[in-house]
């Protein structure tokens, strides 16, 4: 799929990452609508866009902390673009328009999640375990979730706060990569080649 001439829908385009991603996408020969609480730094965000491509990129005040606000804004985003190709939403919220997903979850079967963190003197440590992605419900957060179980067989008995209290004393840092498979092993090799810590839980 190309991007140029497609209508991108940024929320928090206000500032920061949100702002910069709007502006690389007019640069880049996309519409950029935006989409944030600040109905002046908007403005601004605006004028930049303008002032490089020559498109006046329309702009939103949203809220998506507020459903009275993401209602207002969803009519009015119908209203400006219909035809709306992608939304840009920050992780943590589901698509607040209803016009896409987000939730996804691994494979079923075995899988391994790999973090990253760091010793006490200051050196890279990787810590993994191997697990099972089962069938059975999952949070709907508007994240990537899967249903886990760290056993060495599906149907054993997982001992949910032990093994949460093994995994916090190594320190892990807040993400890790899930992948399907059991990769311990090839993971701590890896680990020894480059001369590195690997906890194995």
């Amino acid at each position: 799929m190309t991007l140029e001439n497609r209508t991108i829908a940024i929320t928090g385009a206000a500032r920061g990452l949100g702002a910069a991603l709007a502006i690389v996408a007019a640069d880049r020969g996309m519409f950029p609508l935006l989409l944030g609480r600040n109905a002046t730094a908007l403005a601004e965000v605006a004028g930049v866009i303008e002032s490089r491509t020559g498109y006046h990129a329309p702009a939103i005040v949203c809220d998506l902390a507020d459903s009275a606000s993401i209602a207002a804004a969803a009519d009015e985003i119908s209203a400006t673009c219909p035809a709306l190709d992608i939304l840009v939403v920050p992780s943590r919220y589901p698509d607040p328009f209803g016009r896409v997903s987000v939730e996804a979850q691994v494979r079923h079967g075995p899988v391994t999640i790999l973090g990253l963190t760091q010793t006490r003197d200051g050196r890279l440590k990787w810590l993994c375990a191997e697990g099972w992605s089962l069938p059975g419900e999952i949070l709907h957060i508007g994240n990537t979730n899967s249903r886990l179980r760290f056993t060495p067989q599906p149907d054993d008995a997982f001992a949910v706060a032990d093994w949460m209290n093994r995994w916090a004393a190594q320190g892990p840092t807040h993400h890790v990569a899930l992948g399907i498979g059991h990769q311990a092993g090839t993971i701590s090799k890896m680990a020894r080649l480059l001369g590195l810590e690997c906890v194995r839980l």
